[in-house]
């Protein structure tokens, strides 16, 4: 998205650790209603991000409100697709967005646990489906080994062979224990949400105290 490009750059070029831009944007928001632009990532077993979610947190006077989808919430800033954001030339409490950031990373990260729960339940059969073919693929292995080795008797050959089939077993069930693991890791999401907010949208949200 254009927008979320733009950011990206204004980001990278600007903003430090732990920073945000803050945008007014009277013309689309009212007085103290906000939009924390976030993006959550949960990774995998191997830390590598499983889940990338783009959304919106909604607050008015302070209280939260909804969760909003990228696109929906790009549309309620007033934000173009063509990427131009106008300057409205207004002011921003910043103090009053620092007030109620916390709580809105908090209902991020309880969002993104529950998009967690809808990716697993979704993820689960495939999981599944991988794991039963390296089983049928392990047991066609042995198969072939006591096809190779054939049956055993008490002559000296036969306990070489048996030895010889013996490890390569060991072999099989080795690699193919590795694989299950590296299958799981890969597919399996950790509940450890990254929480990173990528600008705040605003009204005037101006304190009059």
């Amino acid at each position: 998205h254009p927008v979320i490009e733009w950011l990206n750059d204004k980001l990278l070029a600007t903003f430090g650790r732990h920073k945000a831009p803050v945008l007014a944007m009277k013309d689309h928001l009212s007085d103290n209603e906000a939009v924390f632009l976030m993006s959550g990532v949960i990774p995998n077993r191997k830390s590598h991000p499983l889940i990338h979610r783009w959304f919106g947190m909604h607050y008015i006077d302070g209280e939260f409100q909804d969760v909003l989808y990228l696109e929906p919430a790009l549309d309620k800033c007033g934000l173009s697709p063509d990427g131009t954001i106008a300057n409205p030339n207004a002011t921003v409490d910043i103090k009053i967005l620092q007030g109620i950031l916390p709580d809105a990373v908090e209902q991020a990260r309880e969002w993104m646990s529950a998009n967690r729960d809808e990716f697993n339940a979704e993820l689960e059969p495939k999981l599944n489906k991988h794991l039963e073919e390296l089983k049928s693929l392990k047991q066609r292995k042995y198969a072939h080994i006591e096809e190779k080795y054939g049956a055993a008797d008490n002559n000296l050959w036969s306990q070489l062979r048996d030895k010889r089939r013996q490890q390569e077993q060991h072999e099989v069930d080795k690699i193919f224990e590795e694989t299950e693991t590296w299958i799981r890791e890969t597919m399996t999401t950790e509940d450890r949400p990254d929480i990173r907010v990528v600008a705040a949208f605003a009204g005037t949200n101006e304190n009059t105290e």
